[in-house]
């Protein structure tokens, strides 16, 4: 380990005098300085891709209702998620919940997320179930105040296949209408 002492500039750094301090290396911690260099390197490749990583985007585009299992209803969710990045986007898993008008409706797990390849897109569908309380209370505040447009969002993480395993948070947020579109 280094110890940091300080000594007159005139003093040989191996000589001491009482209440002066020296520069010291102690050759029997330089195991310290191989951990602190292996973490800078982790760190440097912390990015499944390098450094140059662009976040990818996740875009829900449908959602079709399946036969309810006992009180729970379920729905396939579709999604295409696009990878802005030079080498593919592996993905071990990802976690996802929609809100409709801010209430947790929808949510599920998936690790069965199909690989992206660079600057490419990809679309895939997964199965989300239905939150029971969000559900009530969205249709709580419904009967409240009727409207025909909602806003919605997803929260997603991924979890990359990487040396490090590397998490990444995607937003996505938008509104929908029950109205027929008009042109």
């Amino acid at each position: 380990m280094f110890a940091i002492k300080a000594h007159p500039p005139n003093q040989h750094p191996n000589t001491t005098t009482p209440g002066r301090n020296r520069v010291e290396y102690r050759p029997g911690n330089s195991w310290l300085l191989m951990i602190l260099a292996c973490l800078f390197l982790t760190q440097a490749c912390a990015t499944p891709m390098g450094m140059d990583f662009d976040k990818p985007t996740l875009n829900l585009v449908s959602v079709t209702p399946l036969p309810a299992e006992g009180f729970t209803q379920r729905f396939q969710l579709g999604f295409v998620m696009r990878n802005p990045n030079e080498s593919a986007l592996v993905t071990k898993g990802m976690v996802y919940d929609v809100y409709f008008e801010d209430h947790k409706l929808l949510g599920g797990v998936s690790n069965n997320i199909p690989t992206i390849e660079g600057y490419t897109e990809g679309s895939f569908d997964v199965i989300a179930s239905t939150n029971m309380m969000g559900s009530l209370r969205l249709i709580g505040d419904l009967m409240q105040q009727p409207r025909n447009e909602f806003a919605y969002r997803l929260e997603a993480r991924l979890s990359l296949s990487s040396p490090i395993n590397r998490k990444i948070s995607i937003d996505e947020t938008g509104e929908f209408s029950l109205s027929p579109a008009t042109q």
